[in-house]
């Protein structure tokens, strides 16, 4: 019965063989039909996992979708960006959890205020400032967000991820040592990048998606307000 079954299961494997001869000197009642269909149920496993290997996306559920030539390829990340914002929609901010919703809200006010104050009183210069430094740290906030994610599933710690997870960190750092007429265009740059990576990510909910789109927008358009003051001061 052995040799029988070894001869039944060529090609099959050799761990499905062994199986096969294991159970056989166990239990002799069992037919060798039983085995033949195992294996083929084997093949079969194995043929539907190659065939969903073969179709699957490019990036991986847990791979942050990032470019890691350098220059990038700003062709490839504004096809990726129009792609990822036809998918977005605002209304799925309805399912994100409310602690996340309301302190992501809460957020804005430090970034918003501050360009409505100076319609009203005037251009300060100390509360740009604030208003700056608010936001080099919201920048910061965000590159840690995705370092965690790295940190939660190890398959997506690459040197490419990983580098783009922690470079608008350093942009916006960087902004803050210099003069606010360089610093702020370089800390927009920074959420722009970081709201790029999450938009075009494959590791996040379509409601954090959708949050971090509302929520990057009107920062954006403040602090350019900002700036705009800053030159006209």
């Amino acid at each position: 019965m052995f040799s029988l079954c070894c001869r039944s299961l060529k090609g099959n494997g050799l761990n499905t063989i062994y199986s096969a001869a294991r159970i056989t000197s166990i239990h002799p009642s069992r037919t060798l039909h039983s085995y033949e269909k195992s294996a083929r149920d084997c093949d079969s496993f194995k043929n539907a996992k190659d065939h969903l290997k073969s179709k699957s996306v490019p990036h991986r559920r847990n791979e942050i979708r990032w470019n890691s030539t350098f220059p990038p390829d700003f062709a490839v990340a504004r096809t990726q960006l129009l792609e990822s914002l036809k998918d977005i929609k605002l209304s799925d901010t309805k399912h994100a959890p409310p602690p996340i919703f309301w302190s992501g809200v809460a957020g804005l006010v430090p970034i918003v205020l501050p360009p409505l104050s100076f319609l009203v009183f005037g251009y300060s210069d100390s509360l740009a400032t604030v208003q700056m430094t608010f936001a080099a740290t919201i920048s910061a906030f965000l590159s840690g967000t995705k370092y965690g994610t790295h940190v939660a599933h190890v398959d997506s710690a690459q040197w490419s991820n990983v580098v783009a997870s922690i470079l608008p960190q350093f942009v916006s750092f960087t902004g803050l040592l210099l003069p606010q007429m360089i610093g702020f265009p370089l800390i927009m740059a920074s959420i722009a990048l970081n709201g790029f990576i999450d938009l075009t990510s494959g590791s996040y909910a379509p409601w954090y998606k959708a949050l971090r789109l509302a929520l990057t927008v009107p920062v954006l358009a403040s602090l350019l307000l900002t700036c705009i003051f800053k030159m006209f001061h």
